[in-house]
């Protein structure tokens, strides 16, 4: 899993600095000129969610070796997947990463170099605000497009909100069928005159929570809400009781998922994202045979 994701970061590499994809991308099936990267995907908000929610399970295998030659290997993979998630142009993406990375440094790093980092990274930040053309640099410009120069995108995005909450409305939260959304969302968008019957006719709603509610009800949505109130008590719950990094994995996929699920368009589709989901609770799990002295079932 480990080096699966260090060849992803080097396909994301060569993307970004040459403009040139995979034949699965995006940019080649579509046929347009984009450089953002996409990896082993197809899409780059899907990309930038797959580096964030696996950067943890990476990070445990690469800094728990006492290899020095690993850890290197980790501090250049962070300014690697860093550099890969601002050019995806993802906010979300970007969001869930920082938080995501600040949690892994935390367990890593002793309490007072962790604060030292902290006031590092807060300090440069501050002198290149007030000393240099934030906005004009480089990767501090794609940063600061991607939260600011999608309007179109964001209007959009708050319109398929709001008709999806009144589509659970219109049918009393009882739901519209499973995955039918997608259909009543495009339509609210491109209208039923004048389509390209040759197309999908379907667009995400954007959201994995609201499309669950707009899909199968308040009923339906019972279980998944339960399912995620477990998984959230014993990811906080192992995050803080337990000082190893191992205990920290749940606690970042979780966070990883939750930037994902209102990032993602193709998130029921992302069969990466379960499986790392499936990781989080092996790891609860564990921890739990852990505590309660089955060391044998962990080795």
């Amino acid at each position: 899993m480990t080096w699966n994701y260090i060849i992803s970061i080097g396909i994301g590499l060569y993307e970004a600095l040459s403009g040139k994809h995979l034949r699965f991308s995006a940019g080649s099936l579509l046929n347009y000129a984009d450089s953002r990267p996409t990896g082993w995907l197809v899409n780059t908000n899907d990309y930038a969610s797959y580096l964030v929610i696996y950067f943890g399970l990476a990070s445990l295998y690469l800094l728990t070796s006492k290899k020095k030659s690993y850890q290197l290997i980790w501090f250049i993979m962070l300014v690697a997947v860093t550099f890969l998630v601002i050019e995806s142009h993802s906010r979300t993406g970007f969001l869930g990463w920082a938080c995501i990375v600040f949690l892994v440094l935390f367990k890593v790093l002793r309490i007072q170099y962790f604060l030292i980092a902290v006031f590092g990274g807060i300090t440069a930040l501050f002198c290149k605000v007030m000393y240099s053309s934030f906005a004009s640099s480089g990767e501090a410009s794609q940063l600061v497009e991607s939260f600011t120069g999608k309007g179109e995108s964001t209007q959009d995005r708050m319109f398929i909100y709001k008709f999806v909450i009144q589509l659970c409305q219109d049918h009393h939260f009882l739901g519209v069928g499973l995955g039918m959304t997608p259909r009543y969302v495009f339509d609210a968008l491109y209208g039923t005159a004048n389509i390209d019957l040759s197309g999908s006719q379907t667009m995400a709603a954007h959201n994995f929570w609201l499309t669950i509610i707009s899909d199968i009800g308040l009923l339906g949505f019972i279980p998944v809400l339960i399912f995620f109130l477990y998984f959230v008590y014993w990811a906080v719950r192992g995050y803080l009781k337990n000082r190893s990094l191992k205990a920290a994995m749940p606690m970042v996929i979780l966070v990883g998922f939750i930037g994902i699920s209102v990032g993602s368009s193709s998130i029921f589709e992302m069969r990466v994202i379960w499986i790392a989901l499936g990781v989080g609770l092996a790891i609860i799990n564990l921890l739990q045979r852990e505590k309660n002295g089955e060391v044998e079932l962990i080795k």
